[in-house]
């Protein structure tokens, strides 16, 4: 008796160009491999975000960091760099905060610093209150979002007092308002930080 063994007929150039050995899959990626990283330019002119606020507010330029996580368990690291201004130099403190808003879930938002306050800083000369600080200024997050939904994150500030005027971008820094968003591949070793954060 003869036994006859029959195999599907299949496309042998398809099966070469699938076997592309120069491209990982995502999935095969270890963990801490970069996934992906999405950008955001400032406008070239006119980036200034100025407010008097005592209450965390938008600021219009920071508003439309965007990234899709390929993985619900990734880390997205967050980061900024931008100018800042300060009208008063004396006891007067201007604050900054990054907030992820997840615009598949009616927009909730979440702010990504723990204590609710972000990042602050001042300066003064000597306490002469007329004078006016410039710097610039970088800012990072570690985010888990748990979500492969689309992500925004934004920045948001504040000042102390109301008689003070801040300020986040500069019409004359062209293009140097500047934010990227990096998708992670789980890494176990930045997880327990952010659990103990």
């Amino acid at each position: 008796m003869s036994v006859r063994i029959s195999k599907p007929a299949f496309n042998l150039r398809n099966k070469l160009t699938e076997s592309d050995y120069g491209t990982i899959p995502y999935y095969k990626m270890p963990p801490g491999s970069i996934i992906q990283q999405t950008f955001l330019m400032g406008p070239t002119g006119g980036a200034e975000n100025q407010t008097t606020s005592t209450s965390f507010t938008d600021a219009g330029h920071f508003q439309n960091l965007r990234i899709a996580p390929k993985f619900i368990d990734s880390l997205i690291l967050v980061e900024w760099w931008f100018q800042v201004k300060k009208t008063r130099g004396n006891q007067r403190y201007h604050y900054v905060r990054c907030v992820r808003v997840e615009e598949d879930n009616s927009d909730r938002q979440e702010n990504l610093d723990y204590s609710g306050n972000g990042i602050m800083f001042w300066g003064h000369y000597d306490g002469d209150d007329d004078q006016v600080n410039y710097m610039p200024v970088s800012l990072a997050e570690v985010d888990a979002p748990l979500s492969t939904g689309m992500l925004r994150y934004k920045l948001m500030h504040k000042v102390n007092n109301s008689d003070t005027t801040v300020r986040l971008g500069e019409n004359g820094q062209t293009r140097k308002l500047f934010g990227r968003a990096t998708e992670i591949r789980s890494c176990a070793y930045f997880e327990e930080g952010l659990r103990g954060a």
